[in-house]
């Protein structure tokens, strides 16, 4: 009986307003993070050659098996520093 009431097409449109709102809730929990957190800047800057240097090293099993404690013995700068820059 319901169904007579439904105009004809009404369950391609819900499908539609649906997307939609999907669309829109994904895009505002991301637009934060992509137009305001300034991070598309300093995507694009080249990394500095120590950080370089590390990340390279820690591709190698060996040190990579031996985590965080080995990264901060081979890093030049403080852990803090460090912490910072990977955070950028």
């Amino acid at each position: 009986m319901t169904d007579l009431i439904k105009p004809a097409g009404f369950e391609a449109i819900e499908t539609v307003k649906r997307r939609i709102r999907a669309e829109t809730r994904a895009f505002l929990a991301d637009a934060p993070m992509r137009y305001f957190a300034g991070t598309a800047e300093r995507a694009d800057a080249p990394l500095p050659d120590w950080l370089e240097h590390l990340i390279q090293t820690m591709k190698r099993k060996e040190q990579f098996a031996a985590g965080i404690v080995r990264i901060h013995e081979l890093s030049p700068k403080s852990p803090e520093h460090l912490s910072r820059t990977f955070k950028k």
